[in-house]
């Protein structure tokens, strides 16, 4: 937030536009952390740098997970939290383990649950940047930027590694 708020302060734009890129940034920062979480489930080890579910082996529960459990609360079962609770209880999983908490969380939707969630954020970013633009009264070489600056939230959701 503050590293697209603080150009606009610095460019002396008005406390609106700057507010609105700071919404843009904030957003972005929403999909970056999304992006992340994503990938620790449909990544490959070798593009992302990191074994799968590895946030979860090391006890962080991420966003496609919890997308998955309150799915899973919502179809009456537990198999998934069941799984998880030993694991994080334990401290450590069998990658037999792992591998079927990853497709509890695919099955679950936990995948498609957190994509939902992070096109919202795209969506919430590009409105914002649409917001500043039209507050931004020297538009001077701002058309190319600005369209870049739309094409990053998408991009980012998106990327692979």
């Amino acid at each position: 937030e503050a590293s697209t708020k603080t150009p606009g302060f610095l460019a002396e734009l008005n406390n609106q536009a700057c507010e609105a890129l700071g919404d843009y940034g904030k957003s972005l920062g929403f999909v970056f952390q999304y992006a992340d979480d994503l990938l620790d489930y449909t990544g490959n080890q070798e593009a992302i740098g990191k074994a799968v579910a590895s946030d979860l082996r090391n006890g962080k529960v991420t966003l496609p997970l919890l997308c998955a459990l309150e799915n899973e609360a919502t179809m009456h079962k537990q198999e998934l939290h069941d799984k998880v609770k030993k694991c994080l209880i334990a401290g450590e999983c069998t990658n037999q383990e792992m591998l079927l908490i990853t497709d509890l969380v695919r099955t679950r939707g936990g995948i498609d649950s957190a994509l939902a969630l992070g096109q919202q954020q795209v969506e919430t970013a590009q409105t914002a940047l649409q917001r500043a633009e039209t507050l931004i009264t020297n538009k001077q070489n701002a058309d190319k930027n600005l369209d870049i600056l739309m094409a990053l939230p998408k991009a980012l959701l998106t990327r692979s590694a």
